[in-house]
């Protein structure tokens, strides 16, 4: 694995599990089995730490999707966001709780909302492109619209766990509508 890849993966475990407040370049150090400074070296500054990890969650996104059909009609495209959905709140609960926590921190840190919308844009671009490709032509506000939502079923769950969460019939929904 790449040192940046790593030293980013760290800072995503050590700020879904022990909030902003605990992201030092020291513990991702500790987190990633690096000597001390090496996350430093990469990532001067918390900022730039920060900033580069809105770009790691929209590569591991772009990762995760990548993974989908290649082709689908609806339903599948409905059970592959709702097995995101499953993941994003269950084996990827770390990485949702620190991308929320990131969210929240970019309201007091312009910076990092700028980045923030960066990679967001791009993921808007891609995920466009990457519907098309199952048959579904939306604009960029549509997937927009798609991916508040998801955040907001998502978000939900994590605050709000209900055992049986199964949001196939919010997504379908929400796909119909757009």
């Amino acid at each position: 694995m790449e040192r940046r890849t790593q030293v980013l993966d760290a800072a995503i475990t050590v700020l879904g599990t022990e909030g902003l407040r605990q992201l030092t370049h020291r513990r991702v150090d500790r987190q990633a089995g690096l000597p001390e400074g090496s996350s430093s070296n990469l990532f001067r500054t918390r900022s730039a730490l920060l900033n580069a990890l809105a770009q790691r969650f929209a590569e591991r996104d772009r990762e995760r999707w990548s993974q989908a059909p290649e082709s689908a009609n609806l339903e599948t495209l409905v059970a592959a966001i709702a097995q995101y959905c499953g993941e994003a709140t269950s084996t990827d609960q770390v990485m949702s709780r620190a991308r929320y926590t990131l969210f929240l921190a970019a309201q007091t840190e312009p910076e990092l909302g700028t980045a923030l919308a960066q990679a967001r844009s791009g993921l808007e671009d891609w995920g466009a492109a990457a519907l098309a490709e199952f048959g579904v032509q939306l604009d960029r506000r549509q997937v927009a619209e798609i991916l508040d939502q998801v955040d907001g079923l998502i978000l939900h769950q994590l605050c709000f766990p209900v055992a049986d969460f199964d949001p196939s019939g919010a997504i379908r929904h929400l796909l119909r509508r757009s």
